[in-house]
């Protein structure tokens, strides 16, 4: 007989009186286990829970550890954060153009002054530049003041507020406005003359009083050295030679803009660029053709050179050639010569100039009380 036989019959109460002794015999064994190991897991349990003292100190010290790390994270980020303004911001911004920084051509100025300076004087006409200044009012970001007169028409001082943003500049449409393509015969290819001009010029310059001042922008019957533009210039009475243009490439092939230079004009003194490009500019020098010849190529090797660094105004020929470049080729193989310019006179000194044959083309510019 087996002990669950036993408790089946114990259960179903068939059970014999043997069998039954065996069944109760064996859950009384079980009753007293089962309450051993009650006694003995309350024991255990009692034992492992800390007293309340403990407690506090556990969660005070919790606290406090969590507190750290708090502390923590946040000096740790307000260090990250300053070390990006003071190291990663300004490094940053070094990648770009600083128009604030001076420049080591002209110590009292900046590379942007001399850059405008020159690129003014080669490119537009009526711009002759005072003065620029820049202050930085973000990252990578300037303000932008540029004063300049105009130099055909009285001097007249005019300003104009731009912007650099990242190294890019911005000024108001139309401030550096280049040389119309037009306005000499023989600047670009293919010519363009103008028949009956000298009938309609004289006609208008003949009925003008000599107080009056005439701007006009002449052309050349073939070009001119710079000997001969000299030469020109110390015939013409009561008046002055502003911008010249000059010859940038065969007279069959057109490279705009039209380039050119300002020799005569007065205006800002840029003394000391003259150690690093000689006769940029011409006020200390004694003004002849060599020295007419040596400041338009220092106007261009100053502008490549900006361009180069970042801080100058990029002009790209039709071929992809930097502009610079290609007439500084140009002029050192072939010379410097003008097929035109702008001249300022009474307008019986412009009829003269008319009449002597000297010009091809007269295009009335502006119109002034004086001179």
């Amino acid at each position: 007989m087996t002990f669950k036989e036993a408790m089946e019959r114990y259960r179903a109460g068939t059970a014999s009186a043997e069998e039954k002794q065996l069944v109760e015999a064996e859950l009384e064994k079980h009753s007293l286990i089962a309450e051993y190991l009650d006694e003995q897991w309350n024991e255990t349990a009692a034992l492992s829970m800390p007293p309340a003292e403990e407690m506090r100190r556990v969660r005070k010290s919790l606290r406090r550890r969590n507190g750290i790390v708090v502390v923590t994270s946040i000096v740790l980020a307000a260090a990250l954060l300053l070390a990006v303004v003071l190291v990663g911001i300004p490094a940053a911004e070094r990648l770009y153009w600083d128009p604030t920084q001076p420049s080591g051509v002209q110590p009292d100025s900046t590379d942007l002054e001399l850059m405008l300076a020159a690129y003014a004087e080669l490119f537009c006409p009526e711009v002759n530049v005072a003065g620029v200044s820049a202050n930085r009012i973000g990252f990578a970001c300037y303000d932008v003041s540029l004063r300049y007169w105009d130099a055909n028409r009285g001097g007249d001082i005019r300003f104009v507020e731009g912007s650099i943003e990242k190294g890019q500049l911005h000024l108001p449409q139309g401030t550096l406005q280049n040389a119309a393509v037009n306005i000499f015969e023989r600047a670009t290819y293919p010519f363009y003359p103008e028949k009956d001009w000298a009938v309609n010029v004289c006609g208008q310059l003949e009925q003008l009083p000599e107080y009056i001042t005439v701007t006009a922008a002449v052309s050349f019957p073939e070009d001119l050295s710079m000997e001969e533009l000299l030469a020109l210039r110390s015939t013409l009475q009561n008046g002055e030679i502003g911008w010249v243009g000059i010859r940038t490439s065969a007279e069959n092939e057109q490279l705009l803009p039209l380039c050119g230079m300002r020799p005569f004009a007065g205006g800002t003194v840029w003394m000391e660029a003259n150690g690093a490009y000689p006769c940029f500019e011409l006020s200390p020098v004694k003004v002849t053709a060599e020295n007419l010849e040596a400041h338009f190529r220092a106007l261009l090797q100053l502008s490549a050179d900006q361009v180069g660094n970042d801080t100058g105004i990029d002009l790209r020929a039709a071929d992809g050639q930097s502009f610079y470049a290609k007439v500084l080729d140009y002029t050192a193989e072939n010379g410097v010569y003008s097929y035109g310019c702008f001249v300022s006179c009474s307008p019986g000194a412009l009829l003269a100039l008319v009449e002597s044959g000297a010009v091809s083309q007269v295009r009335i510019e502006e119109l002034r009380l004086g001179f």
